[in-house]
This record gives structure tokens, C-alpha cells and sequence, in this order.
């Protein structure tokens, strides 16, 4: 029997159920046979399938009703500290978004949404039981703007090799202040010491 994390004061909703998975789709960054010819590390266009999990008691083969949200919401607040009521939404994502990116690595994952705390938002991984991604409304400001200024997102409209050239440029202008600062530096040395 699968074990399950524990919360003081909050039921486990899937207590005296085994979980049973049919047909449960890829784990991101696997390649299943339909995505052959397809690079390592692309994402999926279209989302991966929803995950197909029962919930389904040992004693009298009874099914829990929606037991994978509800072992999302667990799990949600056993990271977030919060209570169950204050979840205001509970969605599946199965495939990237601007919020949700490459870089998590994870799919699927459930989305709960709280809102207090600048509209925090837990990502979790049912499947493992395991935290994806916590972000609010501040973070996500951050990582627009680095998407923005450091990978020059702001580009994007004039196409990839424009972005690359203006990434590349602005690099390259970089390192020539830099030799131009060290030049200098040596220069004004030199004539500290002549004096």
C-alpha cells in the first residue's frame, strides 16, 4: 500500500484506499512511441492525457469520487500550511504554460490556487507526491522580467534569429566594455606609478 504524508489535524482524504493507475500517461521528458522524431527536450504541443487514477477502498472495491483532486488538495496543504477551505481552485494542467514552464519538468500536475499570500499557487505531482512548483503573483513579476531583459523575450515578435542576434550582440558589447574597463585600469595604473 502506497504511503501517504501525513498532516496533524487534517484527514488524509484517501485513507483505506489503494491508488490504481491504468493507462497513466508518459512522464514528461519521456519519449513515448507517438512522439518519435520529435526532440528530447521539446514540449508537448497539445498536453499530455489526463492521468486515468482510481482511488479504490481494499475492503469493498468502492471507488473514491475525484480521489486524485482530493489527494492534490492534500497535498497542497500539507505544503502550503493552509487549510483545505482556503483552496480556491483546483485545476489539472497537462501541458506548459507561461506560468507552468519547460523548466519544471513535470507533467501532469494539479494547480491549486490560494487566495491569500499574493495569490500563491501550488503545483503538485499526484503521481509522486512531490511539490512541482510554489509561486504568487510577486515571483511571477520576477520571472517575466528575466524572461523579458536577460533572454530577450521582448524580441520574440521579430523571430528567432533576430532575438539570437540581439542576445549575442549585447553579450559581445558586454565583454568589450569590460576589455575596454581593464585597458583603462592598467593605463591609470601605469601612471600612478610614474608619479
Amino acid at each position: 500500500m502506497e504511503q501517504y504524508p501525513l498532516l496533524a489535524g487534517v484527514q488524509h482524504p484517501c485513507n483505506g484506499h489503494r491508488r490504481v493507475t491504468i493507462n497513466r500517461s508518459p512522464a514528461a521528458g519521456s519519449q513515448p512511441p507517438a512522439a518519435a522524431g520529435k526532440r528530447f527536450n521539446e514540449a508537448p504541443k497539445h498536453g499530455l492525457a489526463a492521468p486515468t487514477t482510481l482511488y479504490v477502498n481494499a475492503d469493498n472495491y468502492s471507488i473514491l469520487e475525484q480521489g486524485e483532486a482530493q489527494y492534490a488538495q492534500y497535498l497542497a496543504t500539507v505544503f502550503s500550511k493552509h487549510a483545505p477551505a482556503e483552496i480556491v481552485k483546483t485545476e489539472l494542467v497537462t501541458r506548459f504554460t507561461d506560468e507552468y514552464g519547460f523548466v519544471n519538468k513535470r507533467l501532469p500536475v494539479w494547480k491549486l490556487s490560494y487566495a491569500t499570500n499574493s495569490h500563491e499557487r501550488y503545483y503538485v505531482e499526484t503521481g509522486t507526491g512531490r511539490l512541482a512548483l510554489h509561486i504568487n503573483d510577486k515571483a511571477l513579476v520576477e520571472g517575466y522580467s528575466f524572461a523579458l531583459l536577460h533572454k530577450h523575450e521582448f524580441m520574440a515578435w521579430a523571430g528567432k534569429p533576430v532575438k539570437d542576434f540581439s542576445t549575442m550582440f549585447w553579450a559581445a558589447a558586454q565583454l568589450a566594455m569590460v576589455a575596454v574597463g581593464l585597458v583603462l585600469y592598467t593605463k591609470s595604473r601605469k601612471k600612478r606609478r610614474e608619479m
